[in-house]
């Protein structure tokens, strides 16, 4: 209400809005079946609003974006901008245009990532892993109140090269239980550096969560396109 009373009087305004962290929490996004009716309450009245332009931008696929910004008038670009879509046109589906060609990756680079996401998944409680056409992220949420990290003094670490994990010692106490998502995610960074070397890929630390993405696929490129 505030955006669209602020610029009835001025000149055409343009509205960029993530999903993860502004339309809703990655710790409900594993569960949601659709866009909390809050948020497309709110973005139906700036989509709508005259002289306003709203763009939709996401890691996230093309599917999801497809189900749940259905008729809402706007840009949407999916994969971090890999994928665009106008539906500014009363929100009528439309085909999605994708803006880069990326290189071939690796054979063994994907299989690669996915262990070790998986490594850290095991060990780090409501992690989770998606894996989308261009890119696999690792989420953190906070873990239960009640968790109690439990390290294996002889674990032998994630898949890899050249890479050690700093895992706290059998019996620390120095991470509190707040902070263990962020820690494993630092590590997960970290490794990942390593490991994927001269790739063709990027490795994202953001929010709560961890993205591997091919490399000049970025969100605000999107806005050169529109």
């Amino acid at each position: 209400r505030a955006f669209t009373a602020a610029g009835a009087a001025g000149g055409h305004r343009l509205c960029v809005v993530g999903l993860l962290g502004a339309l809703i929490d990655s710790s409900a996004l594993v569960h949601a079946g659709a866009l909390p009716p809050a948020s497309r309450a709110a973005l139906e009245s700036i989509a709508r609003a005259p002289r306003t332009t709203l763009v939709v931008v996401s890691g996230r696929e093309r599917a999801l974006l497809d189900e749940w910004f259905s008729g809402i008038p706007a840009w949407l670009a999916a994969e971090n901008g890999l994928w665009v879509s106008d539906r500014t046109q009363g929100g009528a589906p439309a085909p999605w245009e994708k803006l880069y060609e990326l290189p071939a990756p690796e054979g063994s680079l994907m299989p690669t990532v996915r262990g070790v996401f998986k490594y850290f998944e095991d060990r780090t409680p409501n992690s989770f892993t998606e894996v989308h056409e261009s890119c696999i992220t690792w989420h953190h949420p906070p873990p239960p109140l009640d968790h109690v990290s439990q390290w294996d003094a002889g674990d032998p670490g994630p898949p890899g090269r050249a890479a050690q994990v700093a895992v706290p010692a059998a019996g620390a106490v120095d991470i509190s239980i707040s902070d263990f998502g962020a820690y494993m995610a630092s590590q997960l960074h970290a490794h990942l550096i390593k490991v994927l070397g001269n790739s063709p890929v990027e490795v994202h630390l953001g929010g709560d969560r961890v993205e591997v993405r091919p490399s000049g696929v970025t969100k605000a490129q999107v806005l050169e396109c529109i």
